[in-house]
């Protein structure tokens, strides 16, 4: 198991070799993004349930903030359908994985826009659910 230390230090040393590069990475807490038109196993905020003419302006908001990034880290997603959304209003392509949370039934995924890479999950994240996809 990788100690904090390791873990902080190889997180700034990935930060400082990406801002060498001008690469902007990101991460974006989508606070309970579910489509409301998909029943989501163990959701949590049933009882406050988006129309689907808020959930498209939710979407088309978080999308703006995705702007000039290159790569986002999302959170707090009901699944593959939104994460799939949220990257065509962005313009970038995906990668979700099935989260583990029962609870709330949140799931997490990865936005990318890398023009001349290809981007896949290699065996590694797809034994830990990821899936690789595209815009």
């Amino acid at each position: 198991m990788m100690s904090r230390f390791h873990f902080l230090a190889l997180f700034l040393l990935g930060a400082v070799a990406a801002a060498a590069s001008g690469l902007r990475i990101g991460t974006l807490n989508c606070y309970l993004l579910f489509d409301p038109a998909i029943e989501h196993a163990g959701k949590v905020d049933d009882a406050n349930r988006m129309t689907a003419e808020q959930y498209q302006t939710k979407v088309a908001n978080l999308a703006t903030l995705l702007r000039g990034y290159q790569i986002v880290a999302l959170q707090e997603t009901g699944g593959r359908e939104e994460i799939a959304a949220l990257g065509k209003a962005a313009g970038m392509s995906w990668l979700w994985t099935r989260g583990r949370d029962t609870a709330t039934g949140q799931e997490v995924g990865i936005l990318h826009n890398l023009p001349g890479r290809k981007v896949a999950a290699t065996s590694d994240c797809q034994n830990q659910g990821f899936k690789s996809f595209g815009t």
